[in-house]
């Protein structure tokens, strides 16, 4: 399950957590044009340790305004869409591996 609380003074709180997992991080946003934009992102790296997430930032370009971000959603029909960090389009399904016996 994936979390993310957007406070009211733009920064967020990013929880994943499945089976044996668990993985957070937290920094700033922005929403433009039905999108989100996460940006100075801080990941757990150890039991007391953050650091910056290393991937160059994206610019996101509309009209008179630039965001620069490091991962995008979309909102649409009351949920929240990944967006590919290289092409900025839309993830409408979930990538499903399955192994099977031949």
């Amino acid at each position: 399950m994936t979390t993310i609380r957007l406070k009211p003074d733009s920064t967020f709180d990013y929880v994943i957590e499945g089976n044996l997992m668990y993985d957070s991080s937290f920094g700033k946003y922005q929403i433009l044009d039905h999108r989100l934009f996460l940006s100075t992102i801080w990941e757990k790296t150890g039991p007391y340790r953050w650091s910056l997430l290393e991937r160059s930032p994206k610019t996101f370009i509309s009209g008179h305004d630039s965001i620069e971000y490091q991962k995008m959603f979309y909102f649409g029909d009351n949920k929240l869409f990944a967006a590919n960090f290289e092409t900025g389009k839309k993830i409408k399904g979930n990538v499903v591996y399955k192994e099977r016996k031949k």
